[in-house]
């Protein structure tokens, strides 16, 4: 078991060159508490059981693949960041590197100066983690709501927050809308460009939703691909109107995604007039259901349009 220390960052080194390892503890302050490994299983354990700031990858890591690593990590962790140390400058193996993963490079002829501002933007970024989800800010959210990253818990704070949108709502006489939001074949998106890929898309999404919507109606991701909106009520036409809206502003212009383009669509399901929301989300959520196989679809509890 490592014993993770609170007042430093942790990096995991995953090399079997000693001069890396040397260099390594040489030139990294106090402020840095590091973990070698020269194995892949153990490498995988690690990012499993332990919080890391950091991991550091040599690219001439020879017990297994490191790009195939690369991706292994990645699944286990989608959030910390992971650079790469290697002398390879070819477009086409740093285009291979990011898809697998990697957050930044390191040159083999290692500089503390170059060592110093990668470490300081990853700083950076990690600090924009803790204040938010995933989504990196740009989906508004409660303070709770954007310290989760984990599925469940972001369930059960949605529930939380929804009842509370729905008890204000009944004692000020107003109604509340909810809506599911569809990434349409997310699934088979995600198959083609790549886990890393789709979780940038998804925040582009999330990016391009949140610009149509007024501050106080509030964007939540929900599962891969899904997003739950709550927003105030005026009537049922505006409802629609709003999210034909937000069809709109997700077809008309294609996700930039690297090197490629992506256009993307979304189905809505909208649940009005209950006051419970188990009752809001089981209907919103059973209506799009019904339509796994179409696309950029509009349905109400008990009538589809498109």
């Amino acid at each position: 078991m490592i014993l993770e220390k609170p007042d430093q960052l942790t990096l995991l080194l995953i090399t079997e060159n000693p001069s890396i390892v040397s260099w390594m503890r040489k030139h990294l302050d106090e402020s840095y508490f590091l973990i070698k490994t020269d194995r892949e299983d153990e490498a995988l354990q690690i990012v499993q059981s332990t919080r890391l700031n950091f991991i550091l990858l040599d690219s001439d890591f020879e017990a297994c693949n490191p790009l195939a690593l690369c991706s292994k990590l990645r699944r286990t962790n989608r959030v910390v960041p992971i650079l790469l140390i290697t002398g390879k400058l070819k477009k086409t193996y740093r285009d291979m590197a990011l898809d697998a993963g990697v957050t930044d490079f390191l040159n083999t002829r290692l500089d503390p100066e170059e060592l110093e501002t990668r470490l300081a933007i990853g700083k950076k970024a990690a600090l924009e983690r803790d204040k938010a989800s995933r989504f990196s800010g740009l989906i508004k959210m409660t303070p709770k709501l954007a310290a989760s990253q984990d599925f469940l818990t972001n369930k059960r704070l949605l529930t939380e927050e929804a009842q509370r949108m729905l008890s204000e709502a009944q004692a000020n006489n107003e109604n509340i809308a909810l809506l599911t939001i569809r990434a349409d074949h997310f699934p088979e998106l995600e198959a083609e460009i790549g886990m890393v890929a789709a979780d940038r898309l998804q925040q582009a999404l999330a990016e391009r939703l949140e610009s149509v919507l007024d501050p106080d109606d509030l964007l939540i991701p929900y599962s891969n691909g899904h997003f739950i909106l709550l927003m105030r009520q005026i009537n049922d036409a505006s409802t629609r109107a709003i999210a034909k809206t937000l069809q709109t502003s997700v077809s008309q212009e294609p996700f930039c995604m690297e090197r490629k383009s992506k256009r993307m669509s979304i189905s809505i399901a909208i649940s009005t007039g209950g006051s419970e929301y188990d009752q809001l989300i089981t209907r919103a959520t059973n209506a799009l259901k019904k339509t796994d196989s179409m696309a950029n679809q509009i349905l109400s509890v008990d009538k589809e349009t498109t």
